[in-house]
């Protein structure tokens, strides 16, 4: 993808609370009204489809004013959100965004909650490792998502070279989903 240009954030909104999710870092969790929206939009379709699970963990949004963003290339405008992957055991109530593995990654609820943004429409691209990537592709073409939804939406099978799909692998991207939604 393009890469992400200097920005700034005016009239944003912040991230309300929730009991069906944890704020990593609140200073930033500021967004535009229109991701905050569609933000809450995608979380509340998931809680109804996920039926309980761990709290989400929510990474970071944007700082109030917009901006660079420490540790993010993107994250300056406040269209883009990270969210840790969906766990499972020990590794489902850490804050910070490690512990996912084959083994650990709970893949139906994490596929539901990628499918949540996608239904939005409003997705530009969501990045995550081609690895995960494949567990995810593997359960939604076994639960019966079209092969045509299946080649809109993921990179994978391709390789992680190929500018194909919504799904995109992204190098550090194999412990959570980071959205970017379109202008």
């Amino acid at each position: 993808p393009e890469p992400p240009m200097p920005g700034r954030l005016a009239s944003g909104r912040k991230l309300p609370e929730s009991d069906a999710y944890e704020i990593k870092r609140p200073h930033n969790a500021w967004g535009t009204k229109r991701t905050i929206k569609l933000i809450g939009q995608a979380l509340a379709s998931y809680e109804r489809k996920a039926k309980g699970g761990p709290k989400l963990r929510i990474g970071d949004i944007s700082r109030e004013q917009g901006g660079k963003l420490e540790g993010h290339l993107s994250h300056q405008e406040g269209n883009d959100i990270d969210i840790g992957l969906v766990l499972r055991g020990k590794a489902a109530t850490r804050m910070h965004f490690s512990g996912a593995t084959a083994e650990t990654i709970d893949v139906e609820r994490t596929w539901l909650l990628v499918e949540s943004f996608l239904e939005t429409g409003e997705v530009r691209y969501i990045f995550l490792d081609h690895g995960v990537q494949k567990l995810l592709y593997e359960y939604a073409k076994d639960h019966g998502v079209p092969q045509s939804k299946l080649d809109e939406y993921f990179q994978y099978p391709r390789g992680t070279g190929r500018n194909h799909g919504l799904i995109r692998h992204w190098r550090g991207h194999k412990n959570h989903i980071h959205v970017r939604f379109r202008d």
